[in-house]
Formats: structure tokens, sequence, C-alpha cells
């Protein structure tokens, strides 16, 4: 079985990447930056302004299945997402995308799973959910959601100051564990909506003590702070009773409880 990633430089990327290696032949794309700690022979340069590349890429590797983890500009995003499915329909090939729990950043209420209805209203969770219903429209593509992504590099850049919130609970999940679970997918032929997620939830106050940031100053987030955030109308967000806001995704399907993970253990690793 042939796979291309695109977006394989990326730090989840990078990680189906290796993962996916170990059983199936990978090639992966990079824009400038080429990701020397993968091999070199696979990976293939691309800008994604240049969609005849990408259908020639698609004719000379012939991928069975296209995980996409694109980042860039969200117009040259969806061009390069109409070719994809142009490709799948005529190729009987497998999607994966992985998508965002920004898909619900409008409805703050409570961790969400595959049932609800998406409600976005930043941009950027638009954009993501108008990249899953064109891509949804292939009956081979699943369309995986993920947390905060929590890497050391990441914690590492964490900038004393920056304000963390009591009330703000995400899930969270590592590079590693979403590869594993995507590899799991592409063996059974998983196809629809997948959330992968740590099974729980955590304050970003929590975190930040737990991994050892402690000299930030806690506050709670308020309406016109999130709103802002999103850059979005405060009259359509949906707001919780609790007082709380949630930025988390959890999952009803079988599949994610072979991957289960808890904040907990995510947060200890990456203590510094």
């Amino acid at each position: 079985m042939k796979i291309l990633i695109l977006g394989a430089s990326g730090t989840v990327g990078s990680a189906i990447f290796k993962c996916a290696s170990n059983k199936y032949q990978c090639w992966g794309t990079y824009n400038k930056n080429k990701p020397y700690n993968l091999d070199f022979t696979r990976m293939v340069q691309w800008d994604i302004e240049d969609t005849a590349a990408l259908r020639q890429m698609l004719m000379d590797i012939s991928p069975n299945v296209i995980i996409s983890s694109l980042t860039g500009d969200f117009k040259m995003q969806l061009s390069a997402y109409n070719c994809i499915a142009d490709y799948l329909q005529k190729n009987d090939a497998h999607m994966i995308f992985i998508s965002t729990a920004n898909v619900f950043d409008g409805a703050t209420d409570r961790p969400h799973t595959e049932l609800d209805q998406p409600h976005p209203l930043s941009t950027y969770g638009k954009f993501k959910l108008e990249c899953e219903n064109l891509l949804q429209t292939s009956e081979h593509c699943l369309i995986i959601r993920i947390p905060k992504i929590m890497t050391q590099e990441i914690v590492n850049n964490l900038i004393f100051g920056e304000p963390v919130y009591r009330n703000l609970y995400a899930s969270l999940n590592t590079p590693l564990n979403v590869a594993e679970a995507i590899v799991h997918c592409i063996q059974i032929k998983k196809c629809g909506v997948l959330h992968l997620s740590s099974y729980d939830y955590i304050s970003a106050d929590i975190a930040c003590t737990r991994m050892g940031k402690s000299g930030y100053a806690a506050e709670n987030l308020t309406i016109d702070i999130y709103v802002d955030m999103l850059n979005c109308e405060i009259t359509k967000l949906q707001t919780s009773e609790d007082g709380n806001f949630y930025f988390a995704l959890q999952s009803v399907d079988n599949i994610s409880k072979n991957f289960a993970i808890s904040c907990e253990d995510i947060v200890d690793k990456m203590w510094v």
C-alpha cells in the first residue's frame, strides 16, 4: 500500500510519516525546509499554490491513501482539496483529513463528540468545516478532529506572563498517539468522523502548573476575551451555564478507547 502525506514536515505529519513507514510505502511533502529527520528519498517539495504539480505527484505516486496535515493559505488549500477529491473519485483511494476542535469553537458549553453538529465562529474553524464538507463527498474519507497537540517544544516556548485561564478547559493529545491511531484507521479502512483526543480535559491553569510553568498569573476567561480571541460576533456565541469554556473533544467511537490517554499523563511528560 502506498501512502502520501501532505504536510509531512509538520509536527503531526512527521509523526504519521514515521509511524506509517513501519508498515507501508510512504511519501511526504514539504514546502521550504526539507525534514532531514525523515527519509529524504521519499520527500517531495511542493508549493501549495501549484495545483498542476499536485496532479502530477498523484499521477506519479498513485497513492492508495492520502493523509492531509496541510497548513497555509486557505484558498490554496481548497484548490488542492478539490484536486484531491477528483483523484479520490477516479481512483477509489482513501482520504484522511486532519481537522480540528475549532469546528466547535462557537459552542463552549461542554466537550463535543462525533455526534454533535459543528458550530464554528472563527475564520479558521469555518475553513476547516468547509474542507470537511468538501472531502466527505467521497465515501472513502475519514475526518479526524484533534485537540491541542502537546510537544516538549511547544511547552518550552510558553512565555511567562501570557494569560492562563482557570475556567478554560481543553482536551489534549500527542503527535505519536495520533499517528498510531491513524495507522490503525488505515488498516481497518475507517471512514466517517473520529475524534482523537484525551478521554478527559484539563484547565489551562492546572496544565501549566503541572508542567512546571508556575510563574503565570491565572485569571478567568470572559466572553469578551473569548470573542476577541476568535474574532467573531458575540451574539452568536453559545456559552456554558457553569461559567466555564470547553475547548475539548470527546469520542463515542470504540477506536478512540484503544488509544486512550489522559491529560495528566500528557502534562506530566512535559514537565521541565
